[in-house]
């Protein structure tokens, strides 16, 4: 028999889900109407109820950021590119904000130089195969963590061959260079057999694109797996390609 205190707790834990609900449709909302002001009312109750500016929308998996930028609002871009939010989030349809965004909003979220956090940096640079910026942070952050994932649990060795079709599609700000900052990740240790929240590799999400640099990636993948998981990842990449 269910207790009254039980009984209590499930309400409450009901009540408090449909309020962060409503505050994620609320705020994601006023992001969408671009009023900057009303955004910056909202910043600090998101943060004390949801820890962060990267909550998805239930349905479409839109964080605030993909919202802002499927509108191509650069003054709202800016302001939460500004607060940290995360540009390597993708929604439920695998977009990320870049995908989604017009050419010149696409300019402003491609520049790095935003960025303050070190390990954000790190994924970004990853990310956008920015070999020089990802061999500065190296050298000058004695504390990065090589393998910090985002919030979706992707490493900077996935983010670097996730979005390869994406990046060579573009005109980049940088000189794109994913073979190389994959040689370069895994140089400082990068380890090739993490999986993120969904299960998958860095050995997946290369085997999912379409560049002609596609085999490359995966050989050096492939090399730098320990010699008894390179026969299951033989195995996967025959299944998959």
């Amino acid at each position: 028999m269910v207790s009254e205190a039980e009984v209590e707790t499930k309400q409450l834990h009901g009540t408090s889900k449909m309020n962060k609900n409503k505050l994620i449709h609320d705020f994601l909302e006023v992001v969408s109407r671009g009023d900057v002001e009303l955004i910056c009312d909202h910043i600090t109750k998101i943060h004390s109820v949801l820890g962060n500016l990267d909550f998805q929308h239930p349905m479409t998996g839109n964080t605030p950021l993909i919202t802002a930028a499927e509108e191509n609002l650069a003054e709202v871009v800016g302001f939460l590119l500004e607060k940290g939010a995360d540009i390597t989030l993708c929604n439920y349809s695998n977009q990320t904000a870049v995908h989604v965004a017009n050419c010149d909003v696409q300019r402003q979220l491609l520049a790095i130089s935003g960025i303050k956090a070190p390990q954000m940096q790190l994924l970004q640079s990853s990310w956008q195969g920015d070999l020089e910026q990802l061999q500065h942070l190296l050298m000058s952050e004695e504390f990065l963590d090589i393998n910090f994932p985002n919030q979706h649990g992707l490493t900077p060795l996935m983010l670097a061959v996730r979005d390869v079709d994406l990046f060579e599609s573009l005109d980049m700000l940088t000189l794109y260079r994913p073979v190389e900052v994959l040689s370069e990740l895994l140089r400082h240790h990068a380890d090739p057999k993490l999986c993120d929240f969904s299960g998958k590799s860095a050995i997946h999400y290369v085997s999912q694109i379409e560049s002609f640099r596609k085999q490359q990636l995966l050989d050096i993948l492939m090399n730098s797996m320990p010699k008894p998981g390179k026969y299951f990842y033989s195995i996967f990449k025959i299944l998959q390609l």
